[in-house]
């Protein structure tokens, strides 16, 4: 009797373990199963989001007018950009597009991809463009912080070691991205937000299409020209006349197009500043900024690149 009691206990152990390791074992498939699920879905979006680019491509190669709107079929275009399908499986999808703060203050979105030269080129901008841009994106220190992004891009020599305390040298030379403006002594990430829709690495010069600017980079970017105060005080006027005609004509099919009408009759400072900022601006752009997204389910991937009319990817980033 003793012995047939020790041998069912030994049983029972027995059993036991077996069952420990069995459900150790179906934990173990579990996982590696919703793991597995997980990366086809992660494979899945990726191509998703390769395929979403693709199509912002094709629509920016079969752009061939010599100017560029914000009207554009690759720029905003909701039936082709929204919901890009590859299968008959309506919960797998790409998208291209961003989201912006409209004059309300409220977000929507957009869909479609965006031209880099609607943006200030950090890298070509003057001192005075940096110092006034700063200012207009409420960021408080403008001339110091314009005169640091001055030497973090080489254009002065950092002879107070700035950048010593901050435990890293200072780069001296161009911008590799804009997110590198928070690198810069006393820029802080705040200060990147309010700055990083209105600036951009990637346009081939310091000029702007005058189709796809906002008012408010014109405005800055013709404040940047005047030469003396008196020019100064006629820039917002002169660019609110430059946007009148926009709207009048739709867009700009060449920058002769643009006339140089007399803001203010009794001074003749608006005609030189409308001069040289017409002279500043393009009407057609060569880099876009394109954001595509796979969508499978719960799971996506955003694929972001900036693409040039010639075909060259100037800059890919995953995640």
């Amino acid at each position: 009797m003793e012995r047939r009691a020790q041998a069912l206990i030994i049983i029972l152990w027995i059993l036991l373990m077996l069952t420990v390791i069995t459900v150790s074992i179906a934990h173990r498939v579990s996982f590696s199963l919703r793991l597995c699920s997980y990366q086809k879905g992660r494979l899945k979006t990726l191509y998703l989001a390769k395929a979403g680019l693709n199509r912002a491509i094709k629509e920016i190669e079969k752009d061939v007018n010599l100017y560029d709107t914000p009207d554009e079929p690759w720029a905003d275009n909701e039936e082709v950009f929204k919901q890009i399908a590859l299968s008959d499986n309506q919960a797998e999808f790409a998208a291209v597009g961003y989201t912006i703060v409209d004059e309300n203050k409220e977000e929507r979105p957009v869909y479609g991809a965006r031209d880099e030269e609607r943006k200030i080129n950090i890298n070509k901008a003057s001192y005075e463009l940096l110092v006034i841009l700063l200012e207009k994106c409420g960021i408080e220190g403008s001339a110091d912080k314009a005169n640091n992004m001055l030497i973090w891009r080489g254009d002065k020599p950092d002879d107070d070691k700035i950048y010593d305390a901050l435990g890293y040298p200072c780069k001296g030379s161009p911008f590799s991205n804009i997110e590198e403006i928070k690198l810069v002594k006393d820029i802080s990430e705040d200060d990147f937000v309010k700055l990083k829709e209105y600036v951009t690495i990637y346009s081939d010069d310091d000029k702007l299409n005058a189709n796809t600017s906002p008012k408010e980079v014109l405005a800055v970017f013709a404040e940047s020209l005047a030469e003396n105060e008196e020019q100064k005080s006629y820039a917002g006027l002169i660019v609110d006349d430059i946007v009148a005609q926009r709207e009048e004509k739709e867009y700009f099919k060449s920058i002769s197009e643009i006339d140089i009408r007399d803001v203010e009759a009794s001074s003749s400072a608006d005609d030189a500043l409308y001069t040289n900022l017409k002279n500043k601006l393009i009407v057609r752009s060569n880099n876009f900024l394109i954001e595509a997204t796979g969508n499978a389910g719960k799971i996506k991937n955003k694929i972001t690149v900036v693409y040039k009319r010639n075909g060259t990817l100037l800059y890919w980033h995953e995640g």
